[in-house]
């Protein structure tokens, strides 16, 4: 199996692929190619100056290493054994952005000869990769804002997935903060049952999403998990305005945090088309108090879950819900859940004895 792995500079798509060996459903294995030490052991390249290249001499020196990448993966498909059980994984960019400008990092026309089958993006905080830019030794992206790393960073996961198209291959997207289990899933597993935890972090305190984490771990004891939890983009804005430092030049703000938001409901839009399930969970609020006057307790319905569900509820997926409160939710929040449960424990069991 031939595993296409992309990621913008800073993603941490080699380290995510490296942790993943660690844990690996048990008998399989992986070859690890990065294509860029292919290309940087060619003549005359090297990892400060390449982009400075003009375009077509760039895309030649590419080409050339890519054809090795081919030529690897050709060699691979080749050997004895079961290849669902062993994946030769190819890390690569699948753009580049330089001094303002879009570049394709990946010679299409050389596609069909890797032929992978499947693609994987690695999508990285927006703190994690301004935080590698302002570490790196060649100071390539020093000008660069927050709000062109969200750009390349969604750049890289469109480009992918018109790749994975034209080849009519699944593809993926992980987050680097999540559990590096989840690409061993992808990759050796695919059949294994997914699900999408949705949850109203903005309603949540730190204690309940730590609450809400220990489902998530429960769940993935039987089942691949994509947690939402894992990226905090919105939080990292949040603190450069409350005036936190930012590694990189940060640009309009305002705009800033208009692009991030639209791109976490795009993402986790994503992230919903590539589960089986989604589950909304709100028994982080079982403590809620009843008013004074005697009236139900307040449990804040978010709009991002109930949008969540009824995107998973439009699209085919089963969508469970905990409300865990002796008044009824919102006929808005039931409408789109297939069952509604009182408790986590409940809807763990339920979905361990009947929907693996």
């Amino acid at each position: 199996m031939i595993v296409f792995v992309t990621g913008m500079t800073g993603s941490g798509r080699r380290e995510f692929v490296q942790d993943s060996t660690k844990q690996l459903p048990q008998g399989c294995s992986v070859e690890i190619i990065d294509a860029w030490d292919t290309v940087s052991n060619l003549p005359n390249v090297t990892e400060a100056t390449i982009l400075n290249l003009p375009d077509d001499e760039r895309d030649e020196v590419l080409r050339r290493g890519y054809r090795e990448v081919a030529s690897a993966a050709s060699a691979f498909k080749k050997t004895r054994g079961d290849q669902r059980r062993k994946a030769q994984v190819i890390l690569s960019h699948a753009v580049f952005r330089w001094r303002g400008s879009r570049k394709l990092a990946f010679p299409r026309d050389l596609l069909q000869a890797i032929a992978p089958d499947v693609f994987i993006t690695v999508v990285q905080n927006l703190r994690g990769i301004s935080e590698a830019f302002a570490k790196d030794a060649f100071a390539r992206h020093r000008q660069i804002t927050l709000e062109q790393i969200l750009d390349w960073r969604e750049d890289e996961i469109e480009e992918t997935s018109r790749m994975a198209a034209e080849l009519e291959r699944p593809h993926k997207i992980v987050l680097r903060a999540d559990v590096v289990s989840n690409f061993g899933d992808l990759v050796f597993e695919p059949d294994k049952k997914s699900i999408y935890f949705s949850f109203p972090i903005s309603h949540a305190s730190p204690d309940q999403q730590e609450h809400a984490r220990k489902l998530v771990d429960e769940l993935r004891k039987n089942f691949t998990v994509f947690d939402p939890l894992c990226v905090d983009d919105i939080e990292f804005i949040e603190e450069i305005k409350g005036g936190g430092r930012s590694p990189v030049p940060v640009g309009d703000i305002d705009a800033l945090e208009t692009r991030a938001g639209l791109m976490t409901v795009t993402r986790d839009y994503r992230l919903i088309g590539q589960s089986n399930m989604v589950v909304a969970n709100y028994d982080v609020f079982l403590d809620a108090q009843a008013g004074e006057d005697g009236s139900d307790p307040y449990v804040p319905l978010s709009a991002g879950v109930i949008c969540e569900m009824k995107h998973g509820d439009e699209r085919g997926k089963s969508v469970y819900a905990v409300w865990p409160l002796p008044n009824k939710p919102s006929p808005f929040f039931e409408y789109h859940a297939e069952r509604v449960f009182k408790t986590s424990a409940e809807l763990a069991w339920f979905l361990r004895e009947y929907k693996q």
